[in-house]
C-alpha cells in the first residue's frame, strides 16, 4: 500500500487535472452542489447558475494544481431567452417602432437587471418600464413610439443566469460522478482512479473524492481519498469512507472567518444635478455592495471600495452649500459612444455617455460634424474638468493625456480653454468593473448619430439628422 500512496503524493495533481476536465458531467455538478457547503448558495445569490458556480470553483482548483485548460460555459444557458425575472442577472432589452423603423436594442447597463416590475403606457407616445437592479434599486426606462404601437420589454439573462422557472436542476448520482482514469503499474498491480464524490469548500475551491482500485483485485487494497490544497488526504489508518478535509481544522492549519455583507453609500449634498448630468433633483452618488466573504476577500474588497469612495469624495463639495460653484452657461451637449470591440466577459460592446455645456452656438448638423470622425480610447483613468461654467465633464480614458484630449476637443467646440479656466482632476480605478478598454466612436440610434443638444432640463433632447441618409 505504501508504494501507491507514495506515488500519489508525487502525482496526485495529474489525476486531478484529468478528472477536472470532465466537470461538464452533470453528476459532478450535482455532487459538488450538495448541501455540504454554503459557498454555492453565495455564488447563486451573486447571479450564477449552479453549473457556473461549480465551474468557477473547479477553475480555482485548476489554478491551485497547476492544471491547464478551462471549464466550459454553462451548457444550459439560453442566449435567446426572454425573461420577466431572472435567477441571477440580465440586461434589459426592448422592441418598438419609432419613426417607422423597427428597433430591437438593449436599454440598460450589461448584466445589472433582475426583474421587470411594471410596463406602462404613459400619456402620448411614451412607454415606461420600471425594473429592479442587482442592488435592489428600482430604475425606469422611457421609450417614445409611433402612434398606435407598443413597446415590448424583456430581460436577456447573462451567462450563468436563467429565467425564473427555467433553472436547470441536477440530481445527485448514486454511482461514480466521472470516468475512470488509468494510473501506474506497481509490482504487477495496475491502479485506476475514479471520482465518486465532490464538494466546494468555504473558500470556493472544488474538491473530489477519488476511489483507487487495484487490478487484479487481489493485488492490493482499494481505498478512497479526498483532494486538498496540500495533496491527497488519506487518513491513517486507511478507512473505507473518509470524511472530507475540514478547512477549519489542522488539515489547513489555520482558520479564516467569514466577514458579513456590507454596504457603502456616498451621495452629494451641494452639487447641482444638471452640472453632473443627472436628472433634475437627483444628486450624484456612489454605491458599493459586498457579499459575505472570507476575511481575505472581504478585506480586499472593502479596501478597494474605500479607495473608490475617497476618490469620489474629492469631487464633492464640502456641505456648506454656499455659492461656491460658477454659474452654468450654455446649452447641454450629449454624446453617446460605442466601442469597436466586444467585451470578453459579456460579448457586448462598451457604451459611454459624455456631456458638457456649450456656448459654441452650432446647429445640430454642425455639432454632429464636429464629433462625427472623432475617436478615442477608453480605459481605467478618470479625467475630470471642474470649476468652469460648462459643468463637470468627465471621461474614462486609456491615459490621462487621452482623457484630456477628449475634453479639450469638447472645450474647443464649447468655447473655453480648460487650461485657463477651472482645474483638471485625474483619478483611476482598480475595479475590473470600471474602466474597460475600447476604441470609442459615436453611436447611432435608428440611423441617427447620437449627438444631441438642449437648453435645459425641460427642453427636448433632439437628435441630429443622419450623416449619410
Amino acid at each position: 500500500m505504501s508504494d501507491i500512496t507514495d506515488w500519489l503524493e508525487e502525482n496526485w495533481s495529474t489525476i486531478q487535472c484529468q478528472t477536472l476536465q470532465t466537470i461538464s458531467d452533470t453528476g459532478m455538478i450535482a455532487a459538488a452542489a450538495s448541501p455540504f457547503s454554503g459557498f454555492i448558495d453565495k455564488r447563486l445569490q451573486a447571479g450564477l447558475s449552479t453549473y457556473s458556480a461549480v465551474g468557477l470553483a473547479a477553475q480555482a482548483a485548476f489554478a491551485l494544481s497547476g492544471c491547464s485548460g478551462t471549464i466550459p460555459d454553462d451548457p444550459n444557458y439560453d442566449e435567446n431567452a426572454k425573461c420577466n425575472a431572472v435567477a441571477g442577472v440580465g440586461t434589459l432589452w426592448a422592441d418598438y417602432e419609432y419613426n417607422d423603423v423597427r428597433v430591437n436594442e438593449s436599454r440598460s447597463d450589461e448584466c445589472v437587471v433582475t426583474e421587470i416590475l411594471e410596463v406602462t403606457q404613459l400619456e402620448g407616445r411614451k412607454w415606461q418600464c420600471r425594473y429592479q437592479d442587482l442592488r435592489g434599486q428600482v430604475r425606469q426606462d422611457l421609450i417614445p413610439v409611433d402612434f398606435g404601437t407598443a413597446a415590448q420589454f424583456w430581460i436577456k439573462p447573462c451567462m450563468g443566469s436563467h429565467c425564473i422557472g427555467s433553472e436547470p436542476t441536477y440530481d445527485r448520482p448514486t454511482g461514480p460522478i466521472g470516468p475512470t482514469i488509468p494510473g501506474p503499474e506497481i509490482d504487477d498491480c495496475k491502479w485506476t482512479f475514479t471520482p465518486i464524490d465532490s464538494y466546494v469548500d468555504i473558500f470556493g475551491v472544488y474538491h473530489q473524492r477519488i476511489q483507487a482500485n487495484p487490478i487484479p483485485a487481489d493485488c492490493g487494497t482499494p481505498f478512497t481519498y479526498w483532494e486538498s490544497e496540500k495533496g491527497p488526504y488519506i487518513p491513517n489508518p486507511i478507512i473505507p469512507d473518509p470524511p472530507p478535509p475540514d478547512p477549519y481544522n489542522g488539515n489547513n492549519n489555520f482558520v479564516v472567518p467569514n466577514l458579513p455583507a456590507w454596504e457603502y453609500f456616498l451621495e452629494g449634498v451641494c452639487e447641482d444635478s444638471e452640472e453632473w448630468g443627472e436628472e433634475e433633483g437627483e444628486q450624484p452618488e456612489l454605491y458599493w455592495y459586498g457579499e459575505e466573504k472570507n476575511a481575505f476577500e472581504g478585506l480586499a474588497e472593502r479596501m478597494e471600495a474605500i479607495s473608490e469612495m475617497i476618490d469620489f469624495h474629492l469631487f464633492m463639495r464640502t456641505p456648506t452649500c454656499k455659492n461656491e460653484k460658477p454659474e452654468l452657461e450654455g446649452a447641454w451637449v450629449s454624446t453617446r459612444w460605442i466601442s469597436d470591440e466586444t467585451m470578453s466577459h459579456s460579448g457586448h460592446r462598451l457604451r459611454k455617455l459624455f456631456r458638457y455645456r456649450s456656448k459654441g452656438g452650432r446647429f445640430l448638423p454642425d455639432l454632429t460634424a464636429w464629433w462625427a470622425d472623432f475617436e478615442w480610447r477608453s480605459g481605467d483613468v478618470c479625467v475630470i474638468h471642474k470649476g468652469a461654467w460648462w459643468g463637470t465633464p468627465q471621461i474614462w480614458a486609456e491615459t490621462e493625456e487621452e482623457g484630456q484630449r477628449v475634453i479639450r476637443h469638447a472645450a474647443a467646440e464649447a468655447g473655453l480653454d480648460p487650461d485657463q479656466i477651472g482645474e483638471w482632476i485625474v483619478s483611476s480605478s482598480r475595479s475590473p468593473r470600471i474602466g474597460m478598454p475600447g476604441t470609442m466612436r459615436i453611436q447611432r440610434k435608428d440611423g441617427f448619430p447620437w449627438v444631441s443638444s438642449r437648453d435645459g432640463s425641460s427642453f427636448p433632447n433632439i437628435l441630429a439628422q443622419p450623416l449619410d441618409p
